[in-house]
Parts: structure tokens; sequence; C-alpha cells
């Protein structure tokens, strides 16, 4: 009957220790962007995520073979956390990483993009090498996000709903902004004062 209940047991802590030993631990990562397919112009935005068993310390990004700067770290991934459910330590993991340069410092023409993930024993992994097709000629159209609302939760609205995200657009400053921060800039203190006065 022992014999029984010792086999029990040693099978119990294999099943137990299973997943711990068949799961990955190697490093893993991938660049979600630039794409290499299209030219690219104004920002590039780079941006990808990493997994390493050791802790991760600094992710750079280098441009043909020139280091440019460091990108910022530890951003939420839910797809990735999807993808790795049995990496150790996936649930408090924050794999993503996004950065970004001005095709503007460089020549138009092909460039090399490449990261550089740097872990807590020194260790280094070169991550998403591509080459991309700068032309600095092409206007880059505005981009942004919407991060609130996020289409993945459901919300109960009544009042005002804040909407929240951020756009960009690049190039370089003409005469109608100017006016336009002029007008307002002129424009402001007479009403303000006026109101002022009234109020008091």
């Amino acid at each position: 009957m022992w014999r029984w209940v010792t086999r029990g047991l040693v099978l119990s802590f294999v099943a137990l220790l299973a997943p711990l030993l068949l799961a990955q631990v190697g490093f893993v990562g991938s660049v979600d962007s630039p794409d290499p397919a299209r030219t690219h112009s104004g920002v590039v935005l780079v941006k990808g995520w990493a997994l390493d068993p050791n802790q991760i310390t600094r992710i750079e990004l280098w441009v043909d073979g020139e280091y440019q700067h460091n990108t910022i770290m530890f951003l939420p991934r839910i797809d990735i956390v999807e993808a790795y459910p049995d990496w150790p330590g996936i649930h408090s993991a924050r794999p993503g990483f996004v950065t970004g340069f001005l095709a503007s410092r460089f020549a138009n023409g092909s460039h090399e993009v490449e990261i550089r993930v740097y872990n807590s024993n020194g260790e280094m992994h070169v991550v998403g090498t591509r080459t991309i097709e700068i032309n600095n000629s092409i206007n880059q159209s505005p981009f942004g996000s919407l991060d609130i609302p996020d289409g993945r939760g459901v919300y109960n609205v009544s009042g005002a709903f804040p909407v929240i995200g951020w756009a960009a657009v690049t190039g370089d400053v003409t005469l109608l902004p100017l006016l336009l921060f002029t007008l307002i800039f002129l424009w402001t203190p007479p009403h303000f004062w006026a109101l002022s006065l009234f109020v008091r």
C-alpha cells in the first residue's frame, strides 16, 4: 500500500512541476513597426515587445549601426500575455516598448533599424532588425490614438463622458498656425479684461 502512496506523491509532484519545466524560459521578442513594406517620412514609430527570464534593464534603438536613444519600456501588452500564458510571471509582466525618430535626420534611401535588448546578466539580444525606406519629400499624414473609449469595455454613461486620446503632426511651422496664435493671443486679454471689470 505504501508503494502506491509513494507513487501517487511522486506523480503529483511531477504534475505540479511539469508546467514550470515545460514553460518557455528563453528570450523572445519582436518589433511590430516600422513596416519595411512602406516608405516612411516624418516621425518613424518603432514599437514591439520583449520577454526575458532575467530582468530587462534597457532597450536601445539603433539606426544604421549608430545608437540613437533608449526606448520607453514596460508598457502593457495584453496580446502578448495571452500569447504566452505559461511564461513565468507573465501576469505581472509589461513587455511592450515604444519609441520613434525623425526621418528628416536621415538622408533619403534605405536605412537599417535595430532594437537591442539588455538584461540584468549583461546579455544583449538583437530584435527585429529591418531595412526601411525613408523619403523626406513625402508629407506625413497626422496620426494618433483614441485611448478612452477603447472599444474593449462596456461604459455606463450619464452626463459628461471623457474622450481621451492624442494626435501628432509633423513638419514645419507655416504662416497659418502663427496667425491663429496671434489672433487668440490678441483677442483674449481685452475680452477677459472687459469681463473681469464687469463682474467686479
